[in-house]
């Protein structure tokens, strides 16, 4: 069958690729938030959040797969976002989680991850106590989130779509390299 100008136009410069443990992480994924499941009283808000987590991961592992990378990138970064809101609104269940929520709810103006990081370090002595006990974990997740948002906010030619597969300019991209990251 021949490839309309749309079928190439849409496809490209994509690099497709395959997830050689995919079944493996899904497996491990679903796991994962299945057991997650907390029977804590005023947790319940974070089920959502863990359901939406995992699909999101999985949403990311196969854009990746299709050539999508920014997209799969920008996914795994909104993954950290979600769960800095999640603490963000547990540690205002006994203000006023209620209006935080609701605000959240109906699209009004939240903070950004590093605004509610901030907020949280300098306000809740919880998450004080357990950045400093987990401090390389959390050292860890700041380093991941600058490399993502430089993935999709297209820092470096070879985070274009045009230039990874482009003879001069492709040599830069390393296709293992990206995936081992990813």
């Amino acid at each position: 069958m021949e490839r309309t100008f749309i079928e190439h136009s849409e496809e490209q410069h994509l690099i497709k690729r395959e997830i050689k443990n995919k079944i493996e992480y899904l497996s491990d994924l679903n796991v994962a938030v299945s057991q997650s499941l907390s029977g804590r009283i005023g947790a319940e808000i974070s089920l959502n959040f863990l359901f939406e987590s995992g699909h999101m991961i999985a949403n990311a592992i196969k854009q990746y797969e299709l050539g999508y990378f920014d997209a799969a990138f920008y996914s795994l970064r909104s993954i950290l976002e979600l769960f800095m809101l999640l603490v963000y609104f547990i540690e205002h269940q006994t203000i006023d989680l209620d209006v935080h929520v609701k605000k959240w709810n109906h699209l009004k103006h939240m903070d950004t991850y590093a605004r509610m990081n901030a907020y949280l370090r300098s306000h809740s002595d919880l998450y004080i106590n357990i950045t400093s006990v987990m401090s390389p974990y959390f050292e860890n997740l700041e380093e991941l989130n600058k490399k993502l948002n430089k993935k999709f906010h297209k820092q470096s030619f070879h985070n274009f779509y045009v230039n990874r597969s482009h003879p001069v300019f492709g040599k830069k991209y390393d296709n293992d390299k990206e995936q081992e990251f990813f």
